[in-house]
């Protein structure tokens, strides 16, 4: 029996029923990953926003009908975040996830890993980047869970650099002083 061609009205039966049930399989498989990109995408977002708005800078304008607040936030966990919602009264929003993985993010003319923008409701949103190397999602999804403690992590390293930092000053202080006052008493 070949698809399509058999003349045997059974077996042209038999071919549409399996062509049926394959059909049948794969709408709910396409149904089951448009929702588990929409829980991915709507996690995103709120996580995005939250987290620029905690720990990025923002950038927010009030105009007289509306308010736009961006939020960037580079280098966390080998991820950089930018947000912009409010971008009219009716809506707007857009975000923007890079992943660097060990390196610094200084580049700002590179492309997305994720982008996608919506309007007033995320559910009609539109991706215009989705990188589909499970890596990054996966690393996503663990920053998103243990972003409290990358932040302390992050926080005490800068505290330590900037004691190292004061440290520094002060040594270097205490040697210029010392040099100055070895010159003025001519100590060589």
């Amino acid at each position: 029996m070949k698809w399509g061609f058999s003349p045997n009205p059974t077996e042209q039966r038999q071919e549409t029923q399996m062509i049926a049930k394959v059909k049948k399989r794969a709408a709910p498989t396409t149904e089951r990953q448009i929702e588990a990109r929409m829980r991915f995408l709507r996690k995103v977002a709120i996580f995005v926003i939250m987290i620029t708005d905690n720990r990025g800078k923002v950038q927010k304008k009030v105009r007289s009908f509306h308010t736009s607040i961006v939020g960037e936030l580079r280098n966390f966990a080998d991820f950089s975040f930018k947000s912009h919602t409010g971008q009219t009264s009716q809506g707007g929003n857009s975000v923007e996830v890079y992943y660097h993985p060990k390196e610094v993010y200084e580049d700002t003319s590179t492309s997305p890993t994720l982008e996608f923008h919506w309007q007033t409701e995320i559910e009609k949103c539109t991706v215009g980047t989705f990188d589909n190397d499970y890596n990054w999602q996966q690393a996503l999804q663990k920053v998103m869970r243990n972003w409290k403690s990358i932040a302390k992590k992050i926080d005490s390293a800068e505290k330590n650099r900037a004691a190292n930092a004061m440290e520094d000053r002060r040594q270097e202080e205490k040697r210029q002083r010392i040099a100055k006052d070895a010159k003025r008493l001519s100590i060589s």
